[in-house]
């Protein structure tokens, strides 16, 4: 005849009048780590990813435009010799480290930023020799600039630093 198994021992309760401590529902681990100073804050860092995104798929507008129009930025080259790989993403690499910049957190995020839509409408330059595109190439690089600039103002600050009070000033 098989005996059952004997239930499982419960650790005995503590002792009478003291509550046992609360289980915490959530782990430890999972804490969020708190923003440090230089840092974007959620909202801006949305901002920030967006409007980066949105000039990564600027120049691929550019890119896509040329290609129906038959006009060959210069980083493209013509249909029929198309540049290296290396020189067709060119445009692109800026662009989308500043995304990754973002993406990571980086306190930096803003500065690279600046540069970076520096580095996309200096792509304009190149095609100075269709001034439609060179000039939706440099706007495409400002509005970089322009994101990058306002979220500056979403950065975290550091905490204030409060004096300690002094004992013997008070009466």
């Amino acid at each position: 005849m098989d005996t059952p198994d004997p239930p499982e021992q419960l650790d005995p309760p503590g002792p009478p009048g003291i509550p046992e401590p609360p289980k915490s529902a959530a782990p430890t681990a999972n804490v969020p780590v708190p923003l440090q100073p230089g840092q974007l804050s959620p909202g801006w860092r949305m901002v920030f990813i967006a409007g980066w995104v949105g000039v990564l798929g600027g120049f691929g507008a550019v890119w896509y435009a040329g290609r129906i129009a038959g006009i060959a930025p210069w980083w493209l080259g013509p249909e029929t010799d198309p540049r290296s790989v290396f020189v067709i993403a060119a445009p692109f690499v800026a662009p989308l480290v500043a995304v990754v910049a973002g993406v990571t957190g980086r306190r930096w995020a803003c500065y690279f930023g600046i540069i970076a839509g520096l580095i996309s409408a200096s792509i304009a330059l190149g095609d100075l020799h269709f001034p439609g595109l060179a000039v939706v190439d440099a706007i495409i690089g400002l509005c970089g600039i322009s994101i990058s600039v306002a979220c500056l103002g979403g950065r975290m600050r550091p905490a204030p630093v409060e004096e300690p009070a002094d004992v013997l000033a008070v009466s």
